[in-house]
């Protein structure tokens, strides 16, 4: 059972982002605790505490290696930023991640792909 898998958010700040997978029974459950702190990233970010949110997008990738959470924060920050290639890397990254682990959807591989292009793109 999977919460969230379809729905976005749209900060006020202009960026869209979809929530955290909550999939419990899935190869890659994610914890409430893991959720409220990928979560605090967005929370961070709409505030303008980009270097915090950073901080946190750090430690989701270090505590929790095994969740696709941390590169999307790092994505979300550095196009807060306004930094969009590194965004694009960030965001290639997670779309690699879901290609390889098991859990993933094409619909989640394909919003991070699409996410990279349209941040190169910006930068162009």
């Amino acid at each position: 059972m999977c919460f969230g898998k379809s729905d976005r958010y749209t900060f006020h700040i202009g960026i869209e982002a979809p929530p955290p997978n909550i999939c419990f029974g899935s190869p890659h459950p994610i914890s409430i605790f893991t959720h409220q702190l990928s979560n605090s990233v967005m929370d961070l970010i709409k505030n303008d505490k980009l270097d915090e949110a950073e901080a946190v997008s750090k430690r989701l990738l270090n505590e929790y290696p095994d969740q696709i959470d941390g590169f999307e924060r790092f994505g979300q920050v550095y196009e807060a930023r306004g930094e969009k290639y590194i965004a694009a890397d960030y965001y290639q990254k997670a779309a690699d991640f879901a290609k390889v682990m098991p859990g993933f959807d094409k619909e989640g591989v394909e919003y991070n792909l699409s996410k990279a292009r349209k941040m190169r793109e910006e930068k162009k």
